[in-house]
């Protein structure tokens, strides 16, 4: 199941929303919570073991800045 929301959602900087809508579906579906998880496995009431430290969304978006800093300064 794949559900799409207007604005992005960082699954490590907002994981606590992450595991809201995982025990909102388990209510839905009428199953136990540890039945819905997320992608580093923590499930509503129980936080994800091995989420990164640092989202791979924010990596992303220094690297691009850093980029853009680097490009700007050759070009001058």
């Amino acid at each position: 199941m794949t559900l799409t929301y207007s604005k992005a959602i960082d699954d490590v900087a907002q994981n606590s929303l992450v595991l809201d809508i995982c025990g909102g579906l388990a209510e839905h579906l009428a199953i136990p919570y540890d039945r819905v998880t997320d992608a580093y496995g923590g499930y509503k009431g129980n936080p994800s073991p091995t989420l990164p430290a640092k989202s791979t969304a924010a990596a992303n978006t220094t690297k691009t800045r850093m980029l853009n800093t680097t490009n700007t300064t050759a070009k001058k």
